[in-house]
């Protein structure tokens, strides 16, 4: 919905749906496999992202 709206960049739309898939991968597929790069820029992406949501939620209670 914040992306739809434009609150949030669609990067970060696509960004959360690629994390949930690869959770579900790790959850649900007998083999699945995450290297050390992919999992180092994911966790620098969801780094920012917390930022973002931070930023956001304290200009709603400002």
């Amino acid at each position: 919905m914040l992306v739809k709206t434009g609150k949030f960049e669609k990067k970060w739309g696509k960004f959360l749906a690629n994390l949930k898939d690869d959770r579900e991968a790790g959850d649900y597929e007998a083999l699945s496999y995450l290297d050390e790069q992919t999992a180092s820029r994911a966790l620098t992406e969801a780094e920012e992202f917390v930022g973002k949501v931070e930023a956001f939620l304290g200009q709603r209670d400002g």
